[in-house]
């Protein structure tokens, strides 16, 4: 399978550190795209940032620095944060990069030539975290006014001449489109929200703020048939998935026409359920009007809780990955976040959980097999790599057939599991293996073994166990790729992988999935066991 694999993340608002939400949301992707890559896929991951925003001009003011500066610092912070969490992207796109820029300027232009931008004045009720206008039936009572349903803020009445976007001229090919493709949008709840907020009518959306005055903001994109106002947020933040593959627009230095066919359309968006609308109802709509193939899937995941409570960077109720890594590491947050949140619902982080859950599945679990299988076997065939002579004793299971059974054969559950971003279940099946061979080594007594006598079945059992740790190496490798390439070195099966270079430039060496399923002729070259999985404890107060 070489059919070329485009994913996004959506991109973060730079007004202050990344948190763990996002970095779920982040690591999520990350996971789906090392899968496609196994898979042999010619793959493009795009993450980045959405600078041009009132906040965060208002972030770079506070701090007495240019919004560029201050964009320049933040980007460069969630960089180095995401390569803490081992986050293989091929582009990090700013929506101030120059390519950017004439890519928005070309669509919004296009967009107006077409009639489907128009100037009119405006007065609504604004949130200015969201930086959306609400009707007044999708906000929340408050003591002093109406608020944001989201940040439980009071909203703003403000009165603005701007350019609108006629969004209520697809209505009804929106409506047809979610029924013609029911797999557009997932999971299907929020499928089913979505759709019923197209019902009730949709209203035409503002893609620009009046720049020259003080009352508005001058940090964005200036709109090309009218410079005194500037490109607004989703008609600058949502057209980043066109920058990022080189979308041949007239005067872009990055435009690849060739390249840009290679990957759109994108095959997944991988969002926060809050920003939901914005991808299936206002980007299919901008698309269309430029006359571009719309993307396969978006996946709306949900919000990670702080201790059971909503994080949110408006109310200062967060912890940053920086924070959990620095306890615990980047092993223990990937492993913690994807197999305890169910990717589809709202999760949680907590400091005793995440101790919890890795000292169970990767410590006790993962951690021990290896240690034990690689110990016996050194110790009982002196470092010579066992073979399965498939002499086991009677009524037991073998490894093969466990294989089958939590993995597939050649990873089908695996990849069912990817397909319907079920990530939690895709480490539910690696953890029920890696137990699974933990079971087996108790059935089998391999020590018992070893004092009767009975070598070729102890080589048996051994050489099956090793196999087993082989492929549990490479069904880690998409969650946790450093562990992934500490088993694999452990037992001397590094050259399963195969050299892949991102668009970074970056090299890894990732073990295809080819390469899973059980074969008793493998040789393994042993190494002197090391801690996998150092066991965590939680910080002090």
């Amino acid at each position: 399978m070489n059919k070329p694999f485009y994913i996004t993340t959506a991109i973060a608002y730079p007004n202050s550190k990344m948190h763990v939400g996002f970095g779920w949301e982040v690591i999520g992707s990350d996971v789906v795209a090392r899968f496609r890559r196994m898979e042999g896929r010619p793959v493009f991951f795009s993450t980045g940032t959405d600078e041009h925003s009132q906040n965060v001009e208002k972030a770079a003011l506070k701090a007495g620095l240019s919004s560029k500066e201050y964009c320049d610092q933040q980007a460069g912070e969630i960089r180095a944060s995401m390569e803490r969490m081992d986050i293989a992207y091929d582009r990090f796109i700013r929506t101030s990069d120059p390519d950017h820029e004439k890519v928005c300027q070309y669509l919004v232009e296009k967009a107006f030539k077409a009639g489907d931008v128009y100037k009119q004045k405006y007065e609504g009720l604004y949130c200015e975290s969201c930086e959306v206008f609400y009707t007044e039936k999708e906000t929340a009572a408050g003591a002093g006014g109406p608020e944001c349903v989201t940040h439980k803020l009071p909203l703003k009445r403000v009165s603005e001449e701007n350019y609108f976007f006629k969004l209520s001229k697809y209505e009804e090919k929106l409506k047809a489109h979610f029924k013609a493709n029911p797999g557009f949008l997932a999971p299907d709840f929020r499928r089913n929200e979505v759709t019923s907020f197209i019902e009730q009518g949709l209203k035409d959306f503002s893609v620009s703020r009046f720049s020259v005055s003080r009352t508005s903001f001058k940090w964005g994109i200036p709109l090309p048939f009218d410079p005194q106002h500037i490109i607004y947020v989703w008609y600058d933040a949502l057209i980043n998935y066109l920058s990022a593959v080189k979308y041949p627009a007239p005067g872009n230095p990055n435009g690849d026409e060739a390249f840009f066919k290679k990957f759109w359309p994108c095959d997944v968006h991988i969002i926060g359920k809050d920003i939901t609308r914005f991808h299936t109802v206002y980007w299919p709509a901008m698309l269309w009007s430029a006359g571009i193939e719309l993307p396969k899937n978006v996946f709306a995941h949900g919000f990670i809780n702080l201790n059971g409570e909503k994080m949110s960077k408006t109310r200062g109720n967060i912890v940053t990955p920086d924070e959990v890594m620095a306890d615990f590491g980047a092993i223990a947050l990937r492993w913690y976040l994807l197999s305890a949140n169910t990717f589809s619902g709202d999760g949680n982080y907590a400091d005793q959980d995440i101790v919890l859950k890795c000292n169970a599945d990767l410590s006790n679990n993962m951690g021990n097999l290896v240690n034990r299988v690689v110990s016996m076997s050194l110790k009982y065939f002196e470092g010579r790599s066992p073979v399965d002579a498939g002499k086991l004793p009677a009524g037991i299971e073998g490894v093969p057939a466990r294989l089958t059974k939590h993995l597939g054969a050649k990873g089908e559950q695996l990849s069912a599991a990817i397909d319907a971003f079920d990530l939690s279940g895709y480490c539910a099946r690696v953890v029920e293996f890696s137990m699974s061979l933990n079971k087996f080594i108790d059935e089998t007594k391999p020590w018992a073994l070893a004092k009767s006598g009975d070598k070729e079945t102890l080589e048996s059992v051994l050489a099956q166990l090793l196999e087993g740790i082989r492929n549990l190496g490479i069904a880690l490798w998409p969650v946790v790729p450093a562990a992934s390439d500490g088993i694999l070195a452990q037992i001397g099966a590094e050259g399963i992988c195969e050299s892949q270079k991102l668009a970074t430039g970056r090299e890894l060496k990732v073990p295809l999935l080819s390469r899973l399923g059980y074969d008793a002729k493998f040789a393994l070259k042993l190494s002197e066991p090391k801690p996998l999985f150092p066991r965590l404890e939680a910080p002090k107060e």
